[in-house]
């Protein structure tokens, strides 16, 4: 069975993991809360279990299992915001598979309950339609997946030509020893050299992730970035890029990896354009 997990990349799935978990404490726990309302208020006008009571008992069963899959959809696709992953058509079409399956499984396990004696029984008529009554959200996924999908496309068009638009025509300030001059280009380059007051900027960032592998369990590898790092915010001090561009050279590409849901956003838009991270 593919899980919507799996549709993901390996380095995001811990994150959809977890927000898939809170989803189903949450939606669970209002789901038993019905439950209990239903029951006790029927309790009270002292009724009898009725057909009524039993389609509606699983109506709320359906309630959840809708939930569940269309929270989950909205899990994967904040996941991939997070991690900028692309919801590409390979991807779209994982969870959609992934999410009908899931719907299956949910419909199999509440038939399995209902033959060891679960107290919320599935109806007569539900049973003779099969799984197609626990299917008729279907649409609605497609509708989810392909909305999110066509966002994203145009979200990243924008994005590219925004960038292909700031790259042709820009001024930029460059830092000398000396001092700063201005100077004016026409012309799309990959990365260009920080202002004054933009490394200032990176100091912070770089003092914030030297403090967070100081937390880190003892190793050579977490001792060896502090070091560079504190080398990289001394030489950001002095004005110096040029050296600080090579001390964060120095470290890894595998430590910016595991580590980008804590880099600060200044620094991680800096490591990226210089193909570090």
């Amino acid at each position: 069975m593919t899980e919507i997990k799996d549709c993901l990349p390996e380095n995001a799935r811990r994150h959809f993991i977890d927000r898939r978990n809170i989803r189903l404490e949450d939606e669970t726990g209002k789901y038993h809360a019905r439950l209990r309302g239903l029951r006790a208020y029927l309790a009270a006008k002292n009724q009898p279990r009725s057909g009524w009571q039993e389609m509606e008992e699983w109506k709320y069963m359906e309630g959840l299992s809708d939930s569940l899959a269309t929270g989950y959809l909205e899990d994967a696709f904040e996941t991939c915001r997070l991690y900028d992953i692309p919801l590409t058509r390979s991807i779209c079409n994982c969870l959609i598979t992934a999410t009908e399956e899931l719907l299956d499984a949910q419909y199999r396990h509440a038939l399995q309950a209902q033959a060891q004696g679960a107290d919320v029984k599935i109806p007569v008529s539900v049973r003779q339609e099969g799984g197609l009554r626990s299917r008729r959200i279907m649409p609605r996924i497609r509708v989810m997946v392909e909305t999110a999908r066509v966002a994203d496309e145009k979200r990243r068009v924008a994005m590219a030509e925004e960038k292909e638009k700031a790259g042709s025509i820009y001024t930029q300030n460059i830092t000398q020893l000396g001092g700063v001059m201005n100077a004016s280009q026409t012309g799309n380059v990959s990365a260009q050299q920080l202002t004054v007051g933009q490394i200032d900027d990176l100091r912070p960032a770089l003092a914030e992730m030297r403090a967070f592998f100081k937390k880190q369990e003892e190793s050579v590898d977490a001792d060896e970035y502090v070091g560079l790092l504190a080398s990289a915010e001394k030489a950001a001090g002095e004005k110096d890029e040029s050296k600080m561009l090579g001390y964060l050279k120095q470290i890894p590409g595998k430590a910016w990896e595991i580590e980008k849901v804590v880099i600060p956003q200044v620094l991680l838009n800096y490591l990226k354009l210089h193909g570090m991270a």
